[in-house]
């Protein structure tokens, strides 16, 4: 009877380079397909938390010319501990994007 292809091929007929090079083929791929579902979900926490600095930047500055026209008016130490708050905030956002990409990430 001949065979159509499709019966599977007993793995003595195999040469063992062939199931060690299929084998490491497999990895590769799956390493190639982690590390892209990584790379997507870094890009997205990154421009996550660059457009929150971003805002957070305008509405600091927006505060600080309200505040410097007479628009609103605060306590001196909550004009104070607020700028102070956002340079912790900033921080704290520095060590999550350093965390998220760390230096020996970018390979060519």
């Amino acid at each position: 009877m001949e065979g159509d292809g499709n019966e599977p091929v007993p793995s003595s007929a195999i040469p063992f380079e062939d199931i060690e090079i299929y084998d490491r083929f497999q990895q590769i791929q799956s390493r190639e397909a982690r590390e892209g579902e990584d790379r997507s979900l870094r890009q997205l926490y990154g421009r996550v938390i660059l457009g929150l600095l971003i805002l957070q930047f305008f509405f600091v500055v927006a505060v600080v010319f309200l505040l410097g026209l007479n628009v609103i008016a605060l306590d001196r130490w909550v004009a104070t501990t607020s700028l102070g708050g956002t340079s912790g905030v900033s921080g704290m956002a520095y060590l999550t994007v350093r965390y998220l990409f760390p230096p020996g990430l970018a390979r060519s």
